[in-house]
């Protein structure tokens, strides 16, 4: 055989890949021409293809001495240098070849791959230009120029190489995988997935190309597919940390918490030392529960990377959990010094900020963070949180509006709207977000005691009570919710309830200020003051700037009359929260019940920003106590029928200013009674009917715009009257009554706040059977048979309850009695009104407007007040009202004395 013929079928050995048949020939050919230049070339080449390199450079080294100008044995020769790592010799090799053809691009773009591996880029993608402009078919070229410019963060431009590559040749493996770590580089995860398919589909090949498959469906949204990517990865290499990591974040946020851990252990003992996944580990361990290895983890994280933002953050917010403010701030800091501009460092330093009363200087960081990130749902609604504390309930509403429409799916931001519309009494529409919020997420017991919130103001409180109970089989240690059950048996009178109630909730967290300050508004309606007091000041040492409990504690002060200290808590409270509107309204409480009417009505205005309090107003504005020259004015009652009828007197002031037209808004049981009320000119019972008024005013409003003083009030002995009809259809009734004929009543409304003070047990007054020469006329509304039974053994006993139909047979009866002896309540409030004389039976602390050390009323010039010497003292009241009884029933004196100094002018 010739070497011709050797050579010819060695060539086609070789590119079969019968590499043993191609170097036998080759050997032949060189046993017969020891110097021929090509069998030595292509020996060498085989060398190289075998890992040979050192042999394959001798080889190719002779068969240039032989033939310097074969400029294949250059280039080839430079691949084998190249790879055993002599890159300046490599590179000299390619020169040679390009210098002995200079259309060869083969040669030109090894060069380039040499020249980038030497690290000189821009000769790099020069040489591959040459290579492509000589052949514009050259996949192989465009694939390097690609990656190259993908090195250099090029990645658009690498993409527009990939494309061109792959357009010539679809099956390279290697560029289609490069193509898809240059999408994904772009944020183009769905493109990185199909690119990633196309190319490694049913070929295994490097378990780092199907991890970074995994990545890009774990970045497009698809956590089941990327996990099962991320799991085919490690079967093949188990030591692949970055797969390893990866799955155990889809892990996590699939709430596979324990298994997330497991794989971020197994990737620490391949890299202990990387911060990524200590981060990871931390954050999970977070989440589980388990703080103090959280805290570890970081810590660890810090050591090996400090300017790690991400992990300053996390550790902050595990100082956050703990109250440890200051430490949250400085860890904030901390994230900030490695990255100014972070977002998510200012937006939760803003919420620690917020968390220390700083509003104004948390709202700056928000601000800053949402002009870092404009999109930061998340961030919105913190500011939204912010807003709603400096009363900027609408501002609020507009951040929590944008938060929905950046993610319509927040659940959060729905439910933190629905607070703000429930602030603004939209109460329909605040359920309506709540019940989004948990269509959302129906397990969110925040969401569910929100709810339960908005229902228990609408008094829908067995809804509430349905809604805190879901909140708690959600999460058992909501003590939100369950302080916030609390507060339905309250408003339901079931005290003892409420208290075991707040228990719990202190049991799970003993440092929960408001289940502390509940806790003391149920003691205290229970009469225990002092254990009261004692709840509030607890919660104020473990929150000193928590304004809901001084204001509390103010008012248990108020009722143990030290009215000083009380005013001096109501401040610190509106000094804290200035928005607040009750401690507003307690001050001017105690204020009034001093005397201190200037202020006292000022402050009393704020009933109307208190939920205790709804304004039943119509659209008209509110009057200011400007003349009414030729116009209309819509005055209504508010609170109860007795404050309606106190304050009733003022509608004539209101006509004396000019009024055209003065319309009055009254229950039904007040209509009649109602109808001769000097200075109204017609009564309503509804406020839907349209009404042509100027403006209008609330009855308890009217001594505030009228500038009423203690030597001011306008007293009328009988601004009301009985209507004469009735009075002497209820004189033919008490016909068979002999003697003076005295009215009783022992309870007022129930729902009233302090009734359980102002009410007393019916037995205490069957000592006024004794008194000689009486008889008892019923004037309790509803009693019971065995209220009733109490005093139907004495000497007189009348009980004509069952005909007071309205306040006007009410006064009807009461124009035909001698005395009304009473507690606290609207039928001395009537009698008054009607100037019959009454006897006020009051608590040791009394309403506001029966004032202090005072045995007259500036409001009724026929009623005299007995007080209890100390609370809850109505054995010493009550002999007191009989002893006094007795000496006027004896000694023929009158029921009434003349007025204390002070009182108003009085006329008849």
């Amino acid at each position: 055989m010739t070497i011709k013929q050797s050579l010819e079928w060695a060539l086609q050995h070789h590119a079969a890949g019968r590499l043993a048949e191609a170097e036998a020939l080759y050997r032949d050919v060189l046993q017969v021409d020891a110097a021929h230049p090509d069998a030595l070339h292509l020996l060498g080449v085989i060398a190289h293809q075998v890992g040979q390199d050192e042999m394959a450079v001798a080889l190719m080294s002779q068969a240039l001495v032989v033939k310097p100008d074969y400029a294949e044995a250059h280039n080839n020769m430079g691949n084998a240098l190249k790879k055993l790592g002599r890159l300046p010799e490599a590179l000299a090799s390619f020169k040679n070849a390009v210098a002995v053809r200079s259309h060869y691009p083969e040669a030109l773009n090894n060069m380039g791959n040499t020249l980038k591996e030497m690290g000189n880029i821009d000769a790099a993608l020069e040489s591959y230009q040459q290579a492509l402009a000589i052949h514009p078919g050259y996949a192989e070229a465009y694939g390097n120029y690609g990656n190259t410019l993908k090195d250099r963060g090029r990645f658009a431009d690498a993409v527009a190489q990939y494309e061109k590559a792959l357009a010539i040749k679809p099956h390279l493996i290697e560029t289609g995988v490069n193509m898809g770590h240059a999408l994904s580089a772009l944020g183009r995860w769905a493109e990185a997935v199909v690119h990633y398919e196309a190319a490694l589909q049913g070929h295994p090949h490097r378990p780092e190309w199907i991890y970074h498959w995994g990545l890009a469906l774990h970045k497009n949204g698809q956590p089941d597919a990327a996990m099962e990517k991320y799991r085919q990865a490690l079967a093949i290499n188990p030591d692949l940390a970055e797969a390893r990591n990866n799955l155990g974040i889809v892990l996590q946020e699939k709430g596979a918490l324990d298994e997330a851990i497991l794989n971020y252990r197994k990737a620490l003992v391949v890299n202990p030392c990387e911060p990524q996944v200590l981060f990871n580990l931390g954050f999970a361990l977070q989440q589980q529960g388990e703080p103090h290895a959280a805290e570890t983890m970081y810590r660890q994280a810090l050591l090996h990377r400090p300017d790690y933002p991400e992990v300053w953050i996390h550790l902050g917010l595990i100082y956050q959990d703990w109250g440890q403010l200051e430490q949250t701030v400085v860890m904030m800091d901390k994230a900030l010094e490695s990255r100014p501009d972070y977002p998510e460092a200012l937006s939760n330093l803003g919420v620690v900020l917020d968390r220390q009363g700083k509003v104004e200087a948390a709202l700056e960081k928000y601000r800053r963070a949402l002009h870092l990130r404009p999109d930061f749902p998340e961030c919105l609604v913190n500011m939204g949180n912010a807003l709603q504390k400096q009363g900027l309930r609408h501002e609020a509403l507009d951040a929590y509006r944008e938060a929905i429409r950046l993610k319509p799916d927040y659940s959060g931001a729905w439910s933190n709207m629905g607070l703000v519309l429930q602030k603004l009494d939209r109460m329909d529409e605040a359920v309506q977000h709540h019940r989004h919020a948990l269509a959302l997420k129906p397990d969110s017991s925040e969401a569910l005691t929100n709810l339960g919130n908005v229902l228990k103001e609408q008094g829908q409180l067995e809804a509430a009570a349905a809604s805190y109970r879901q909140a708690m089989l959600c999460d058992p240690g909501c003590v939100q919710a369950i302080s916030n059950l609390g507060n339905v048996f309250l408003e339901q009178e079931r005290i003892d309830d409420a208290i075991a109630t707040y228990h719990q909730a202190l049991q799970i967290r003993p440092d929960y200020t408001d289940a502390l300050s509940n806790l003391g508004a149920a003691t205290q309606k229970q009469g225990h003051l002092d254990a009261a007091i004692d709840c509030y000041q607890k919660a104020l040492a473990i929150d000193p700037q928590y304004a809901e409990a001084l204001s509390n504690l103010g008012n248990a002060l108020h009722y143990k009359g030290k009215f000083t200290e009380a005013l001096e808590k109501f401040q610190q409270a509106i000094q804290l929260k200035p928005t607040f509107p009750d401690p507003w309204f307690n001050e001017g409480i105690t204020r009034l019940l001093l005397g201190e009417f200037e202020a006292g009505w000022r402050l009393y205005e704020w009933r109307w920003q208190s939920r205790e309090f709804k304004f039943h107003g119509h659209a008209e504005p509110l009057w200011d106590g400007s003349q009414l020259t030729g116009k209309s004015i819509l005055l209504h009652c508010e609170q109860g029928f007795g404050d309606s009828m106190q304050f009733v007197r003022y509608a004539s002031m209101v006509k004396e200013t000019g009024a055209e037209t003065v319309v009055l808004h009254c229950p039904q049981p007040l209509q009649r009674l109602f109808a001769t009320v000097a200075g109204v000119d017609r009564r309503i019972t509804r406020l839907e009917e349209k009404l042509p008024c100027t403006f209008q005013a609330p009855l308890l409003s009217l001594p505030f715009l009228l500038r009423t003083r203690l030597d001011s009030i306008p007293v009328s002995l009988g601004y009301l009257s009985a209507d004469p009809g009735l009075a002497e259809s209820y004189r033919d009734r008490l016909a068979g009554c002999t003697g003076l004929k005295v009215g009783i009543a022992w309870r007022g409304n129930p729902r009233y706040k302090n009734d359980r003070d102002r009410s007393m047990d019916p037995s205490w007054l069957t000592v006024l059977n004794k008194v000689s020469g009486c008889c008892l006329i019923n004037l309790q509304k509803d009693p019971t048979e065995k209220e009733c039974g109490l005093f139907s053994s004495g000497r007189g006993w009348v009980d004509l309850s069952h005909y007071l139909q309205d306040f006007a047979h009410t006064a009807a009866l009461i124009a035909n009695l001698d005395l009304v002896i009473a507690v606290d309540t609207a039928v001395v409030h009537l009698a008054g009104a009607l100037g019959r004389p009454a006897w006020v039976m009051l608590p040791h602390v009394p309403d506001w407007r029966w004032l202090l050390d005072r045995r007259d009323s500036p409001w009724y010039p026929t009623v005299r007040l007995f007080r209890q010497p100390a609370p809850g003292a109505w054995g010493a009241c009550v002999g007191e009202v009989v002893q006094t009884l007795k000496d006027c029933v004896d000694g023929g004196r009158s029921f009434v004395w003349p007025v204390h100094g002070g009182a108003g002018k009085t006329t008849v």
